[in-house]
């Protein structure tokens, strides 16, 4: 609907209808295709140059190499990008395509520098807190061993001290006068 009402609109009006009856037609197309409907006011005859297109809108963008004026809708329709003069005259659209790739690029490299870089601190203080968490415990358990030895000794001392006190007190040396049976070794000794 909207393309056949724009091309019977754009017939009319170049076939040479006068200025009342074009208005009127545009009017009847704009309550008929509603919001959509867009008067072409960029590729008129009257726009010989680029700032004359330019000062249009930003609508309109001027290709220097057919010397035009048209329509800009998100892309440069029939213009090389290298041509083409959307809001300013003097900008070169190619270049700013590769500034933005180059600004981008740079851009996206800080991000994973800085991404990476916070993943290595984190894993680093994640080892760190592994390694004090390990230490604490190493630590611990060293306490607890020497505190087990201690313990240990102070029973071992404790028995013996019990042990004396029953071997004095039935008449028992205290230290042992036994050998033990089958003990050669000093006399192998002597006779080699």
């Amino acid at each position: 609907m909207i393309v056949r009402g724009g091309i019977a609109l754009i017939v009319l009006l170049t076939v040479g209808a006068t200025a009342d009856i074009s208005e009127e037609i545009v009017e009847s197309f704009k309550v008929t295709l509603g919001a959509e409907f867009r008067v072409d006011n960029c590729t008129s005859d009257d726009v010989t140059t680029c700032e004359q297109c330019v000062n249009k809108g930003k609508q309109c963008f001027w290709c220097e190499k057919t010397q035009l004026c048209l329509n800009y809708e998100w892309y440069f329709p029939q213009c090389p990008l290298h041509d083409a003069k959307h809001i300013h005259c003097f900008v070169n659209w190619s270049s700013v395509v590769i500034v933005l790739a180059v600004i981008a690029a740079i851009l996206l490299l800080v991000a994973v520098s800085c991404f990476v870089w916070c993943c290595y601190r984190v894993n680093r203080c994640r080892r760190l807190r592994r390694r004090q968490q390990y230490m604490s415990e190493e630590d611990r358990r060293r306490e607890q061993r020497i505190d087990m030895e201690h313990r240990h000794d102070q029973r071992r001392m404790e028995r013996k001290a019990m042990t004396d006190a029953i071997r004095q007190k039935y008449g028992i040396a205290s230290s042992p006068t036994f050998e033990r049976m089958g003990s050669d070794r000093s006399t192998k000794k002597s006779k080699n």
